[in-house]
């Protein structure tokens, strides 16, 4: 039940602004790691979709995490591109129908 407000979101997808991405984007980043496989491929839709709708937020975020001192969290991070991966076929069946004629990546 937890993923619910998360699948609200990747249907709405269409209607958010960067803000909004900003905002759940660190939640998401850290739910990939979930034992929850439903819960993990909902985090990795978020995910995907800052990706392409605010690059930056996304750019920054792997920096930093990558960059950081502690090998834990850089493994980590090598742990939650490999669920990116594997969850990247779900991402436009997890959106609403159509989202992607409605959707304008930004460049």
């Amino acid at each position: 039940m937890i993923q619910i407000p998360l699948m609200i979101l990747c249907k709405s997808s269409v209607l958010l602004e960067d803000e909004h991405y900003s905002q759940i984007l660190h939640l998401s980043w850290e739910l990939l790691l979930d034992r929850n496989e439903e819960l993990s491929s909902c985090a990795a839709t978020i995910v995907i979709l800052t990706a392409a709708r605010a690059s930056h937020l996304i750019d920054k975020l792997i920096h930093i995490e990558m960059e950081n001192s502690s090998p834990l969290i850089r493994y980590n991070s090598i742990l939650k591109f490999e669920i990116l991966w594997r969850f990247r076929y779900q991402f436009w069946i997890r959106l609403e129908e159509n989202a992607h004629s409605m959707m304008k990546v930004k460049n």
